[in-house]
């Protein structure tokens, strides 16, 4: 298949056949993503079906601007000595403000996550879902990189590298991330 991708293939193919084979990277690209998708809304499924540990605050998507606002002015403390549990209120902090959309104030909370630990995947992935989302797709590529580079079998990872690529108009290499995670066992 990836010989008929080749952009040296595809110019010399004549119209008709340029277009199906297109078509058909098109089609792979979207049925990868709807995979993809679904197996996320799983994951989540999974995660808001558990029990809370004790301490833990529940995410809610539908928070009001005055909480968010209360989150914003949260964010500023010392990174040094952070611990574990400064950590996680961190992190939990920057997913509430993202899932608020407030990108901005959720990767200055992310930030700090990475100068105190940065090899945390889920915050590694954050920042990557931070990034795209304020378009910086660069910044996006390099840090879901980072966080298949400490766990290779991070499937989201892939995923959300595969997007990233298509926004920037590489589908060959959109294609070869989501097919990875389609083809690959170990990843779902």
């Amino acid at each position: 298949m990836s010989d008929l991708t080749s952009n040296s293939t595809v110019l010399f193919l004549g119209r008709r056949k340029r277009s199906s084979v297109l078509n058909l990277i098109s089609s792979t690209i979207f049925f990868a993503e709807q995979r993809i998708a679904l197996l996320i809304r799983i994951n989540d499924l999974l995660i808001m079906t558990s029990k809370p540990k004790l301490g833990e605050i529940q995410l809610s998507k539908s928070m009001t601007s005055l909480e968010v606002d209360n989150l914003k002015g949260t964010g500023a403390r010392s990174i040094a000595g952070l611990s574990g549990i400064q950590l996680n209120e961190l992190m939990h902090k920057a997913q509430l403000l993202y899932n608020a959309g407030s990108y901005s104030d959720a990767l200055g909370c992310s930030e700090k996550v990475y100068e105190s630990d940065a090899y945390r995947t889920e915050n590694l992935l954050l920042l990557g879902a931070i990034h795209f989302q304020l378009r910086n797709f660069s910044e996006s590529i390099f840090y879901n990189q980072q966080c298949i580079r400490v766990d290779a079998n991070f499937a989201e990872a892939y995923s959300n590298l595969g997007n990233a690529l298509k926004e920037l108009g590489d589908l060959k290499g959109a294609t070869k991330f989501y097919l990875k995670v389609c083809r690959s066992p170990s990843l779902l």
